[in-house]
């Protein structure tokens, strides 16, 4: 009875043990499926998610193809309340292979638009929203989605008008210092670095950068100000019409633009039939010597690098101090600091040299006009100005390079050719600066000038990519090249150069002997 009573219990406890084996060995299996399944989900999530990212970015980009071909700006300014009232009427083309769905557009983060019609006055469908930019936190703007009446195939256009109103002050905080822009009698300035009106573009640098800043659309302006007040642009004034202590000033651009820029002061102008000086009226003294300075400056670089294949009226505006000197197509914003002071000229020779610059066809730009720019502001001065300038500043600049290439592993592992490809841009202004004052010393003036001559004379009406400098370069010189390219651009070899401690002189003489 015993053993038969203990044969039962072993044998439930045995079939008991069996099935719950079964159930855990059941459950390890479920729950290793449920773990690949896990996997498999997690990673399919993971590629749609990837590709979905991916075709949206593509889809940016290729909506970011949008063209502007025509601009018409009519802006009041209202300095009582301290803002913009605006309507513009800009015409969009698509330029891609695929049809556009929609237009996005950019605008200051403290404007709104109250209206967007299309061509026969009918209202648009749109959306507006103040959103940081997707890979600069910092910087806020309104971010405007226009559904068009009928999608855009290639090659058609559309014409959008907006009215929008709202208030500037400027971009200080996202790390522009110069970006002080706002609505004030003493000075206004409304320029796209405030998106002060509505330009093409999205919430993120790296798809705007893609763009480029090719010129492409021919714009109007009217500019309504009290008539105590000018108001001044690169274009050729057409009309100024003055009514009720109003003024309305009108200005036509003389060649495609890809930025407009508006400055309202109490402006004086000097001028001769090619060269404008606007200036503002306290600083009449120092308009006499930027206008004369001028006028030798685009002298000189006619007699380096040949006349202006467009050579249309040219623009000097002067800003105020801290607001960024900058260049368009027919006109500079030249700091004040030019006009008070003559050893600080050498701004104007930056911009001025802007102007036998080439259209970049790179998929990202680098951006070494900016260095070439800044090597030839230094060496003006010492051309025009008899100072020497070139060496100090070159040991200045290389000491700065070494202390960037130890702090930013970034920059000690990208090429400058990949420069615009990994937003470090930034760092062609002295890199460049460097690498055109070596070439330079290794072809010699000659060679260079006729580099850059022939590099403007052979590209300027389509554009060129950097390996198309390169080759002109490779052309024209006497001194073989190619050593000198890849490890200036194509490499970072010239970051072992400067990091041993060599001046311009020892770099120049290692490419003279390739």
């Amino acid at each position: 009875m015993k053993k038969t009573l203990w044969f039962s219990l072993a044998f439930i406890s045995r079939l008991c043990f069996a099935i719950l084996k079964q159930i855990i060995s059941s459950i390890f299996i479920f729950f290793q499926n449920l773990k690949r399944k896990r996997i498999i989900a997690i990673f399919l999530f993971v590629l749609v998610t990837v590709v979905t990212k991916s075709n949206a970015q593509s889809n940016l980009e290729q909506n970011q193809q949008l063209k502007t071909i025509n601009y018409n700006l009519d802006i009041h300014l209202d300095y009582e309340n301290g803002k913009i009232v605006s309507t513009c009427s800009m015409t969009v083309m698509n330029t891609t292979a695929e049809e556009s769905k929609i237009i996005p557009l950019l605008l200051y983060r403290l404007m709104r638009v109250t209206s967007i019609k299309d061509e026969t006055g009918t209202p648009l469908s749109y959306t507006q929203k103040v959103v940081s930019f997707e890979d600069w936190e910092k910087y806020q703007v309104n971010y405007i989605e226009v559904i068009p009446a009928r999608h855009l195939p290639k090659g058609d256009s559309c014409k959008l008008t907006i009215e929008y109103q709202g208030y500037l002050f400027g971009y200080t905080e996202t790390g522009m210092g110069y970006v002080r822009d706002k609505i004030d009698p003493e000075f206004t300035i409304l320029r796209p670095d405030c998106k002060a009106y509505p330009e093409l573009g999205y919430p993120s640098e790296k798809i705007n950068r893609l763009a480029g800043f090719a010129p492409s659309f021919n714009y109007e302006i009217k500019i309504h100000v009290p008539d105590s007040l000018v108001a001044v642009n690169g274009g050729a004034l057409i009309s100024k019409e003055t009514k009720d202590g109003y003024c309305v000033y009108t200005y036509r651009n003389t060649k495609l633009a890809w930025r407009m820029d508006i400055a309202i002061g109490k402006y004086k102008v000097l001028e001769t039939p090619l060269l404008k000086i606007y200036y503002l009226e306290q600083d009449s003294a120092g308009a006499e010597t930027v206008f004369k300075y001028a006028q030798r400056t685009l002298n000189l670089y006619t007699e380096w690098w040949g006349k202006l294949i467009e050579s249309k009226v040219f623009s000097v505006i002067e800003i105020p101090s801290g607001y960024g000197s900058q260049a368009d197509e027919t006109c500079i914003l030249q700091s004040a600091d030019a006009f008070n002071d003559s050893t600080q000229m050498r701004q104007l020779y930056h911009e001025v040299s802007h102007l036998w610059n080439v259209n970049s066809n790179d998929q990202y730009y680098s951006r070494w006009n900016e260095g070439l720019a800044t090597f030839v502001e230094y060496l003006t001065i010492e051309k025009l100005e008899n100072r020497l300038y070139l060496d100090y500043v070159s040991d200045w600049y290389l000491k700065l390079i070494k202390k960037e290439i130890e702090s930013d592993s970034l920059l000690r592992v990208t090429p400058l050719i990949d420069f615009g490809k990994m937003g470090i841009e930034s760092y062609s202004y002295e890199v460049g600066m460097i690498m055109f004052q070596v070439l330079y010393q290794v072809m010699g003036e000659n060679d260079f000038n006729k580099c850059i001559h022939s590099y403007y004379s052979d590209y300027y009406s389509n554009g060129a990519t950097t390996d198309e400098f390169v080759a002109t370069a490779k052309k024209v010189s006497a001194v073989k090249l190619s050593i000198f390219f890849d490890d200036w651009i194509y490499t970072t070899k010239y970051t072992e150069l400067i990091k041993s401690g060599l001046k311009i002189d020892e770099m120049s003489k290692l490419y003279r002997s390739e």
